[in-house]
């Protein structure tokens, strides 16, 4: 069975509908860094208060 992809030629080329919109190498936008580093914090904070391992917090003593 291995013989048989031996011989194999693979190419690749462009079809005739491309519209020349590719990946740029642009630089990411300053806002969506710090979106991105304010959720990574938001989402520590918000386990760490509402993880029982850390601060005891359950829902029955909510209620209570």
């Amino acid at each position: 069975m291995s013989d048989d992809m031996e011989n194999v030629q693979v190419e690749f080329t462009e079809s005739s509908d491309h519209d020349g919109i590719a990946e740029g190498h642009g630089k990411v936008p300053g806002f969506f860094k710090i979106y991105v580093a304010v959720t990574i914090v938001w989402m520590v904070i918000y386990v760490y208060r509402f993880t029982p391992m850390f601060t005891g917090w359950t829902q029955t003593a909510g209620l209570q």
